[in-house]
Parts: structure tokens; sequence; C-alpha cells
């Protein structure tokens, strides 16, 4: 008796265990299937399904739907589960203590769904209030660009608003921290060994920006990074209540040229360690219109490098031998002021001097890559070639320089003149009398 007694004792936790265990395989969730259909469909304004809903009570009591799609694959969900606070079962409003969403896909269509929800205004009081949602993976894709994996934890406030966001790559190279702070969000930046998912694919070995969301703008007064050997400051500031707009400032120090070039998978023309400042702005009705919209204007500084593609002292020497294409020029110092219009880019009081030497000019390179333009070469130690006046013309892998025509008028008289130094002094001043007439 006393045996059957104690195995007795055993036998109930191993019910009550098996109970646990099956109880919710007995509950007909399938039943609930349809009523969560036709709540979120009219919440969210889009056709939502769903594969599945089961309940399970261990490792504590939760629910979780499974195959969720909302606006036709807009929004994907594998599965949603939900842990409530048992204390609340029997009053209202009812309390979610976390939310787990597993493996998310969201495009661009799913993105305004979800927009038009929130800026719908809340029931007061809630049914329901949420302590924390997490979210992992999941996976946004926006015209022109697919971002990595992210991790989303982000912390309730009352009437189920958000009071803290984090958001994180997979990987971990990056992270985004939001806080509110009563009207406005709180915002800052930190990633490492890290390359943008959209816009020019640059490498960062550090990024840091913070700042603030107002309503419907992004300002950050304070962004500093360090890439390819140098460093860049500047301040930034982003709205989008009617379009998208753009404006900021920013300050390179010491970038290499060439490294970043590759990353563009652009041609190496130009080599060198670049200095520059100044504004930019954009507006356009998206954002992936932003890059045809740019605008800025730049003073720049780049030493010790090579430019590609022209030898300028080459071209210089030989004025009336067809142009001069390929060869390079080494200079201690490339500066002038660039002006970017769209994909358009003006280089204005370009100066390149080296102890061969100093030519001054002005080319524009324009979208489709053509360039055109002019540049004076004085050579140095060489007296008689002073001022030689060079077409640019060509493409920026290939540029073709040419003496001006009035440059090789003068060039023929003077070589008959005064062969040698006449050539030149013939150039100069032939090119002057040329553009007199508007030659």
């Amino acid at each position: 008796m006393a045996a059957r007694r104690r195995w007795g004792w055993w036998a109930v936790p191993l019910v009550l265990l098996a109970l646990v265990v099956v109880a919710p395989w007995l509950v007909p969730t399938s039943a609930w299937i349809a009523p969560a259909e036709e709540a979120a469909s009219k919440a969210l304004g889009a056709p939502v399904k769903i594969a599945g809903i089961r309940l399970a009570l261990l490792p504590l009591p939760h629910a979780t739907a499974s195959g969720i799609d909302v606006g036709g694959g807009a929004l994907k969900v594998a599965s949603a589960a939900v842990t409530p606070d048992l204390g609340s079962l029997f009053s209202a409003p009812r309390h979610l203590r976390v939310v787990r969403v597993d493996t998310v896909f969201v495009d661009q269509k799913g993105i305004d769904i979800l927009q038009a929800f929130a800026a719908k205004p809340p029931a007061v009081p809630p049914p329901v209030t949420i302590g924390r949602v997490e979210i992992a993976p999941l996976e946004v894709a926006l015209p022109g660009a697919k971002l990595p994996p992210l991790a989303v934890e982000v912390q309730m406030g009352a009437a189920n608003a958000p009071q803290r966001a984090v958001v994180k790559t997979q990987d971990g190279k990056a992270t985004l921290t939001a806080l509110a702070k009563g009207k406005v969000w709180k915002v800052d930046l930190a990633a490492a060994n890290w390359t943008p998912p959209a816009g020019p694919p640059l490498k960062f070995d550090e990024l840091k920006a913070n700042g603030r969301v107002e309503g419907d703008k992004l300002i950050l007064p304070a962004i500093s990074a360090r890439l390819y050997g140098g460093q860049v400051t500047g301040k930034a500031e982003a709205a989008w209540a009617k379009g998208m707009r753009l404006g900021g400032d920013a300050k390179v120090s010491g970038v290499e040229i060439a490294p970043v070039l590759a990353a563009l998978k652009q041609k190496a023309t130009l080599s060198g360690q670049l200095e520059a400042s100044g504004p930019f702005s954009a507006q356009a009705a998206k954002p992936a219109g932003l890059v045809d919209a740019i605008s800025a204007d730049f003073a720049f500084n780049v030493k010790n490098g090579t430019l590609q593609g022209f030898d300028l002292a080459n071209a210089a020497r030989n004025l009336v031998k067809g142009g001069s294409k390929g060869g390079q020029t080494r200079f201690d110092q490339l500066s002038g002021n660039v002006k970017l219009a769209g994909r358009a880019v003006r280089l204005s009081n370009l100066r390149v001097t080296s102890g061969a030497l100093d030519a001054k000019g002005n080319v524009d390179v324009a979208a489709s890559r053509q360039l055109s333009g002019r540049i004076d070469v004085d050579l140095k130690g060489t007296a008689g070639l002073v001022g030689v006046p060079l077409a640019v013309s060509g493409t920026v892998s290939d540029p073709l320089l040419l003496p001006t025509k009035g440059a090789l008028a003068g060039a023929a008289v003077g070589t008959v003149l005064l062969p040698g130094v006449g050539t030149a002094a013939g150039s100069s001043i032939g090119d002057k009398i040329g553009k007199f007439f508007g030659k």
C-alpha cells in the first residue's frame, strides 16, 4: 500500500506534465484563424492571410501565428509568438509581455501599409498593451537597395507608444539607437567595418552620427567617419513631408582617392590625398532620385598624386602632332573648385603644379562622361614654352588634349619667323588673337 502511495505521488506531476504537453493540441485553434484574419485585414487596410495558430504552455504560456501574409506578399512573417501577462487575462486591457516575430520580409508596398496603419489615431484606451517587440531577422527590400538582415527590439510605453528602439545588422557591424523624448526622437548611429546598403559602396572603418528626428525632419549636427586613410566630418538634414530634401556640408581630410575609385568600380584616373570642403543639397520626389538631383560646391586640393590618361607636359611640347593621348601627369598639388549638378561636373580654377609644370584651366564633365574645356600649360625651366593653350575633349576614361585653333595658327607663324622659341610664343599670341575674333 505504501509503495502504491509513493508511486501515486510521482504520478501526479507526470499526469500534469502530460496535460501541459497535450492540452494545447486539444484546443481547436483553427477556428480562430478566420476571425483573426478579418480583424487584421480591417486594421491594416490590406488582405491578411494566416496559415496556422497554435497554443503552448512551455516555457511560458504563449500563442504563435505562422505563415502570415499581408498585402499579397508585401509583408510576410514566418511566425509571431505572443506571451501574455497572465495576471491581465481576466481584466482590461490585456497586456502582452513580449511579442517575438521571426523571419520577416517587407518591401516598399508593405512599408506603405505599415505607415498608413501607424498614422491612424489609436484606440483610447487600447484593448491590448505591449511591453516589448522583438523582430529577427528582418529583411527590407527598397527600390534600388536591399538592406542586410536586421535585428530589431522596441520597448513600448503608455498607449503602445514606442519609447526606445535598437536596430542592428545581424553581422553586428552597425547599430542604430532611437530614444523618445516627448515628440522628438534622439538617434545615434555607430558602425565599424561597414558598407552602407544604399548610395556609393564605400567601406567605412568607423562611422558615427547623432542627432534627432522632429516630425518629418532628420537633423544630424555631428557626423564623423574614418575611411580610406582619411576622415570626413560634417552635418546633414533631411526632410520628407513633400518629396525628399537633403542638405548639409562636409569636410574631407587625407582620403586616398585611388581606393575610393576602385570601390566605385571606376577607372583609376586620379590618385593622391584629397582635402575638400563645401555644401551639398538635393531634392527629389523619391529617395532613389536624390543622386540625379545632387548639387554641391566644393573647394578641393589633392596632394602628391597622378593624373592618368594624359601627359600635360608632353602635350604642351608637341603642338602640331595631332594632340596628345595616354601617359600620365605627376603633380605635387592639384586644386580648384568642383560643382556637381546631378551627374554633371564642372571643374573650375584648376591648377596643377609640379617641378616640371604649372597648369591652369577649367573642365566640364557631362553626365555622359564627355570632357570639354581648356588648360593653359607653363613648362618650368623652358623659357620658350609659356602659357601653351590646350583644348580638352574625349571622355573621362580616354581624354584627349589638342592645341586650340588659334594656338595652332600662331605656332605655325612663330615657327617660320623664329624656330624653337617662336613656336611656343606664337601659339600663345595666336590663341589670344583667336579669342579676340571669337575663334
